[in-house]
């Protein structure tokens, strides 16, 4: 399933596979910008629902779900 549109088991040497993500992360990391600082602070209180009141296993379901990836 490497290739677009494949619905069946592929194949692929490990170092030829390393090479493609190496090379595919080289490209996005390209597409990133950084930010002012001051936008970052405007951007994580809200992001992180400073303010907001959240209650029940909705609230808990939503935050869980913030820190999915998040080396804690």
């Amino acid at each position: 399933e490497f290739r677009p549109g494949g619905h069946e088991r592929e194949f692929c040497d490990d170092d030829v596979l390393r090479l493609l993500r190496r090379r595919s992360l080289a490209v996005l990391r390209k597409e990133v910008e950084p930010v002012e600082p001051e936008a970052l602070a405007r951007f994580l209180p809200a992001w992180q629902g400073v303010g907001s009141r959240r209650r029940g296993l909705d609230g808990l379901a939503e935050v869980v779900g913030q820190l999915q990836g998040a080396p804690i």
